[in-house]
Order: C-alpha cells, then structure tokens, then sequence
C-alpha cells in the first residue's frame, strides 16, 4: 500500500498505511500489557482415582486495569481450555481439567497464559512450569473379592475398649452413677452445667487388608482390588489396615487414615 501511495502520490492511502502501522505498535504494546503483572497461584489439589478427571484451579490476581481475553492452556499447546476477563483489582479462578492420568505422583507442569487483545493481530503468551503436586489413586476394581480378615475384634462387651479410642456421639445430662472421667470439663467450665461425653463404636470388625492374599495377574489389579476393598470398609465403618511388602500399617479408621492407605497405593512401586 506504501508503494502504491508513492507511485500514485495518494493522500489518503499514505494516512491509511501510517495508521495500520500505528495501530499494530500500538497492538504490541497492549497485547504485552494485558499480561504483565499477572500473579498466578495453583491451588492445592484433591487427589482423584485413575480413570477420573483431574481439577486444576488457576488462580489469577490482578492488581491493576482490567484483562482482557486472558487464556489458559496446558503445556505449550496454542488450545485454549478456558478463556476469561479478568476485572481490575480483582481475584479470578480458572479452572481446568485433566483426563488420562495414570497412578502415581505427578506435577502440573508447565501452563500457557495468552492474550491475542486488542485486535487480534498479535498473540502474546508466557508460559510456566508449576511444580505443584497432585496424587492419582488407583482405579477401584468393579467387582468386589471378599474381605481378607486379618483379625476380628468384637468390641462390644470387650473390657479392654477404651472411650478415648471410640468416636464422641454426643453429650448427655450427668447421671449418679457415670464415671467421672467421662465429664465434659469444657462444659462445666463455661457453666453450661454438667454434662458427660457418651461414644459410640466406630467399627465391630478390624480387618487386615493384605497384598499378599489379594488375587490378580498383574500389579495394577492388585491395587485395584485392595483400593475397592479400603472404600467398602470406610463405607462400611469397618477399622482396618494394609500389610504391602514393604510396609505394614496399622489397623484404625477415620479420614487421615483413609487418605494415608490409599496414597500408600498411588507410590507403590513393585
């Protein structure tokens, strides 16, 4: 267009090819902008069994004007899984998924932030490696194989149970006759009167879930089975363990529990 503007000596072709040139510095410049100052935070995230999809929040602070289109995409792929405005001085979650991850331990790794803003005639992007850490347990088997009982405790009527090793059910008016140990102090301290601390069992049976008793081929089946058998005894309410050959963990119940099992099975190695 230059060209043909000095050969012709057309005005306004001049201005028209000034002002495209004009327009795409100026493109460089904002596409460069909307992406500086950009803080970028991964939030922690929740384990998931293989097979399932993995959830990612992307959390972006922006301390100054608005953002516009800003787009997110994992390693350097130029797909876009999300885009977004981000409004000024405002904090923003992204949120993307993950399919096809394998058991195991694994990082984010690297995430793709873009903007192709004002006219679309320049894309600018920053990419970055997050270390952030996830677990992927393994897929619980479909078909469930009977318990292997590594040990069965009856605690009702067993003598050597203790109140501190059972889950608190509720609080309930003192009555001549309860043991004193089992006074909520807290309670009577706020004069909230007297009250005692009543337990129900967590579980009538303690299972012992061994590698060694638990059938399959290969060692992914095995996991699999013995993730299904950790789901139904918490579903259950069943006290457990899990004896692997390298380790052995004790028999007991509650969420903590339940999570320390199953990451012991994503970090198998065999």
């Amino acid at each position: 267009m230059l060209i043909i503007s000095l050969n012709y000596n057309l005005s306004l072709g001049f201005a028209l090819t000034f002002l495209l040139a004009s327009l795409s510095i100026i493109s460089i410049f904002y596409c460069f902008q909307n992406l500086a100052g950009l803080n970028i935070q991964v939030k922690p995230i929740n384990p998931v069994f293989a097979g399932s999809a993995v959830n990612i929040n992307v959390q972006l602070i922006n301390s100054s004007q608005i953002r516009w289109g800003i787009a997110l995409s994992k390693g350097r792929s130029k797909k876009e899984l999300i885009k977004k405005n981000i409004a000024a001085h405002e904090t923003s979650i992204l949120p993307i998924s993950i399919d096809g991850v394998g058991r195991g331990s694994h990082t984010v790794g690297t995430l793709t932030f873009s903007t192709c803003f004002p006219l679309g005639l320049f894309r600018g992007w920053s990419p970055i490696n997050c270390a952030q850490e996830f677990l992927v347990y393994p897929k619980p088997s479909d078909t469930l194989i009977s318990f292997q009982y590594g040990s069965i405790n009856h605690l009702q009527g067993n003598s050597s149970s203790k109140a501190g090793d059972e889950e608190l059910s509720c609080l309930a008016g003192y009555k001549e006759g309860d043991p004193i140990k089992l006074i909520d102090w807290k309670s009577l301290a706020k004069e909230r009167g007297v009250f005692v601390r009543q337990f129900e069992e967590s579980s009538a049976v303690a299972l012992l879930l061994d590698w060694e008793k638990v059938p399959g081929p290969t060692t992914e089946e095995k996991l699999s089975q013995l993730c299904r058998q950790i789901i139904e005894a918490k579903q259950n309410g069943f006290r457990y363990g899990l004896k692997l050959p390298d380790s052995v963990t004790p028999i007991a119940s509650g969420a903590k529990h339940y999570e320390s099992v199953l990451k012991q099975l994503a970090l198998f190695q065999s």
